[in-house]
């Protein structure tokens, strides 16, 4: 009869290989049934007598599995859920049993034997797979032996074996069993090696600390044997040091080959993808972003159990970055269950740790012993709970289990704690056993499903039972013979899964792909960098549903491009400028040129030539719309709009006239600048417009003998000119435009044009005076004084004008603001003649001596109309 010693760690081992190797398969519901079915039929032989020593762990325990269950009834995904809720009541189980179960103190070294001798086993499998790439890629992606995505996460499980191989090597006590001990040695270094060769970052950092601190232990309680003395002086400090090595290696190469482009990787082909990844190629903090969003967005119930998969496609930072685990397990609790259950499993995890310490490090009997038993197992479940902040194997069923396993082990001192109320073994008691039941329960459906599956009985499968997500694809395959209340209820399932839409065929084609549409924007941003739903939107009319979904695809683009140096090729960003182009023109054409405008604007940052490519379809029709437009593109230089130049000029001009034509001046000196500014070389011709129409506008005034509108549009005319004298350089040439404007005003006064327009413009300026309209006369004076010739008359004439009216002035500030006038009119004068003239010279000169000669603005007025000579006042 084989001894129970042997009977329970090898039980222990098999299933312990079998949940390592197969508990991310379809398979691990068969092991989850056998667990819970053992559970059930053991239960009277389980020991609950630690149930008053663990009270507050096991509370924890209760309320963090009930706020997973109704988070499950706020699921984005049923199957994903039921599968989380089975993990985490087979995690609990698991923590029971290890607390539970009869096991002497020779079985749990037996244990550690066995579980040593299981991660040596799988580490030749993991080595062999390392230099046989061609049977390594046969293996699925979510696997403990071969590094697929990065490193090798079977790293996870040396980290719970390393502490217990060498303490066999080093503290075990064989009693003269030399085979036992190299057996011993040569599992542990096979373990070592491969850890060694995981290539992990975390994982080696981790290996260092771990050995670190048995080398600690074993300095403490250093062996005199010859062998294993030799082992703790050379063995185990050189395997430190070749983890330090390879960790700073691999350290070093990351940092170079971020920094240095040309560097190239000093390493075989195989390994340049562990040893030299670069440090900025690092997506966990993305991942992290991702639960974060996560949780802001649904804090309560999170977005169900299990369900970081899809919680990664609806917050992707980049189109690359796929996964299905948060790796950091603490956030992607919080995000999968809310902030609360997050905190509540973080605090149910530390709980753990902490009485686990408290038992290994603290109580009396443990400061007495050497490198225990309960030491390994704690510095192999503390590497273990490291490592889950930044990697995601605790995600492996049997990593996590394993790890309370461990724990559970540990706390079974319960002397270490104070005795609880008894009363509280029923509930829990109660509480194991449904989650068992519930648990092989759930593994008989999935048998039974299996069964009907594997029959061709695919419809009656999923009336039986149609949530197991390992049976998506059979469903997806069979689709065409489900009814249409089969193919609701599979889209009703998966409607936060957006693929699963097109694999619906008997519901209104339209409605499920309208669906489908609206569903892969809010689920998916990226995919539509790939689909034809935006362009769908855009055949079919719907420009508000297209540019919505476009402007979230942009956002998240640009948000790429600016904080993660994300770049999408010119061809793909073509498509997007041709899609919000394709809406720019919608817009422009239903009234809203502003957005229309910015959308332009926007496709420059493509393509800067846009507007030579492609005239906007503006509605120049409607003047209100096309400045809309113009002020939103205003600061673009127009050179950027190549062939189309002269089109917009000649928006520009439209709506200059249009601020000519209606009278508002304000508007008309501000295009007046905007575009003078703008192309510099079209200051006369825009005076050239507006004069055109004035003119006219004066001429039909006069006509009709409408005194006071003409008078309107010689006032705005004026203004005009202004405006174009201000900004022209040559003041010595005067167009036929100014000589018209002059004619006009001398008209509007009721004089006669003489053959001498500068005598006409005095003549009206005493007209206008003569009826105290001075800004009339001020007008008419400041144009004569404009005149080309050398006739030093006509630009003295103005300041004896202002000299007149101040004399005339009744208050003080009046009288201030003339002779204000006064002054620059005659330094203007000066100015003009490139020295002192006695007219000017000497109006200024007895205007600041405080003797203005009033009267000389009527002796001049003379002398320009040719009444009088300048002989005629020389006395």
């Amino acid at each position: 009869m084989i001894p129970s010693f042997i009977i329970t760690p090898s039980i222990f081992s098999v299933f312990l290989i079998l949940i390592l190797l197969l508990g991310d398969s379809f398979l691990r519901w068969y092991l989850i049934g056998f667990l819970a079915l053992f559970f059930l039929l053991a239960r009277k032989n389980l020991d609950f007598s630690w149930v008053k020593y663990q009270q507050r762990p096991l509370f924890l325990w209760g309320i963090f599995l009930g706020l997973a269950i109704v988070s499950a009834f706020f699921t984005h995904n049923v199957p994903l859920s039921l599968e989380s809720l089975a993990y985490y009541g087979f995690a609990f189980l698991v923590f029971v049993t290890a607390l539970s179960v009869p096991l002497t103190k020779s079985v749990k070294e037996q244990l550690s034997f066995f579980v040593v001798f299981i991660g040596f086993t799988l580490s030749l499998l993991s080595l062999l797979l390392l230099f046989n790439r061609s049977l390594a890629a046969s293996l699925p992606g979510m696997n403990l032996l071969y590094p697929t995505y990065g490193h090798n996460h079977l790293a996870a499980f040396l980290l719970l074996v390393l502490p217990l191989g060498w303490r066999l090597v080093l503290f075990s006590r064989p009693q003269g069993q030399r085979s036992l001990f190299a057996v011993a040695v040569i599992t542990t270094v096979v373990v070592t090696l491969a850890l060694l060769l995981s290539f992990g970052r975390t994982a080696l950092f981790l290996g260092i600390l771990e050995l670190t601190i048995i080398w600690f232990f074993a300095w403490r309680f250093r062996s005199k044997e010859n062998v294993r003395g030799l082992l703790f002086r050379v063995g185990l400090p050189l395997v430190v040091l070749a983890f330090l090595f390879v960790f700073g290696a691999k350290m070093y190469f990351s940092y170079r080959s971020v920094v240095d482009s040309n560097f190239i990787c000093p390493v075989p082909s195989w390994a340049t993808h562990k040893l030299c990844k670069p440090f900025d190629t690092e997506l966990r903090l993305l991942y992290f972003g991702q639960a974060i969003s996560a949780m802001k967005e649904y804090p309560f119930n999170g977005y169900g159990p299990g369900t970081f998969q899809l919680i990664n496609e609806k917050y992707q930072q980049l189109p690359f970055v796929d996964t299905a685990y948060a790796h950091n397990h603490f956030l992607q609790t919080g995000a999968e269950m809310g902030i609360v259950a997050g905190a509540i499993f973080l605090l149910l995890i530390l709980t753990l740790y902490w009485r686990a310490f408290q038992v290994v490090f603290l109580n009396r009997s443990a400061k007495e012993k050497t490198f225990s038993f309960n030491k390994a197992l704690y510095i192999s479940a503390a590497g273990s709970f490291l490592n889950a902040w930044l990697d995601f194997d605790w995600n492996y069923i049997g990593i996590f289990t394993l790890t309370l396993f461990y724990l559970g082990l540990i706390l079974r001192q319960t002397s270490t704690f104070k005795r609880t109320n008894w009363r509280f073994y029923f509930p829990v008691s109660f509480v194991s056993k449904m989650i068992a039941l519930g648990l092989f329960t759930l593994a008989g459906l999935y048998i039974f499903v299996e069964f009907l599956t594997r029959t061709g009985r695919v419809r009656a499968a999923f009336d039986v039972f149609p949530y197991f997500k390992e049976h998506l694809k059979v469903f997806e395959a069979e689709r065409k013979s489900f009814s249409p209340s089969q193919q609701q209820q599979f889209l009703s399932l998966y409607r936060y899964r957006p693929t699963a839409y097109f694999f619906v065929e008997k519901l209104p084609v339209e409605a499920v792909f309208a669906e489908a549409r609206e569903e892969i924007f809010r689920l998916n941003p990226w995919q539509n960098l790939s689909s034809k739903d935006i362009d769908w939107y855009l055949e079919h009319g719907d420009y508000q549903a297209a540019d919505q979904n476009l402007t979230a695809l942009i956002d998240r683009v640009e948000h790429a491009e600016q904080y993660y140096d994300y770049r999408l090729g010119f061809t793909r960003k073509m498509v997007l400028v041709n899609q919000r182009l394709t809406l720019a023109d919608y817009y422009l054409q239903i009234g809203n040129p502003q957005k229309g405008a910015q959308y332009y604007l926007w496709a420059r940052s493509t393509e800067p030539w846009i507007f030579d490519h492609r005239l906007p379809p503006v509605n120049d029709q409607s003047k209100a719309d096309l400045i809309e437009f113009l002020l939103v593109v205003d600061p673009l230089e127009p050179q950027w709009w190549g062939r189309h130049y002269q089109n917009l000029v000649g928006w520009y001009f439209q709506v200059f006239s249009s601020a000519v034509k209606s009278g508002d001046e304000e508007q008309m000196q501000f295009w007046f600048e905007l575009i003078d500014e703008k192309f510099t070389n079209l200051t006369l011709r825009l005076w050239e417009m507006g004069s055109e129409w004035l003119a006219d506008s004066v001429q039909t005034a006069v006509g009709t003998q409408d005194q006071a509108l003409a008078k309107q549009k010689v006032d705005q005319w004026f203004k005009l000119w202004e405006l174009y004298r201000g900004r022209v350089k040559d003041n010595t040439q005067l167009n036929q435009a100014e000589t018209q404007l002059a004619e006009e005003l001398v008209r509007v006064s009721g004089s006669a044009l003489s053959p001498s327009l500068e005598q006409s413009l005095q003549a009206a300026a005493d007209e206008y005076l003569a009826v105290k309209d001075v800004d009339f006369a001020e007008k008419s004076l400041t144009l004569l004084a404009q005149r080309p010739g050398e006739n030093y008359w006509w630009k003295a004439q103005l300041g004896h004008f202002y000299v007149f009216l101040a004399d005339q002035a009744h208050t003080a500030d009046e009288k201030t603001q003339w002779r204000v006038k006064a002054v620059k009119a005659f330094d203007d004068c000066l100015a003009a003649f490139r020295g002192d003239h006695d007219d000017c010279a000497g109006g200024k000169a007895d205007l600041q001596a405080g003797t203005p000669f009033v009267g000389r603005y009527t002796q001049v007025s003379q002398i320009i109309q040719g009444k009088k000579r300048w002989q005629d006042f020389s006395d």
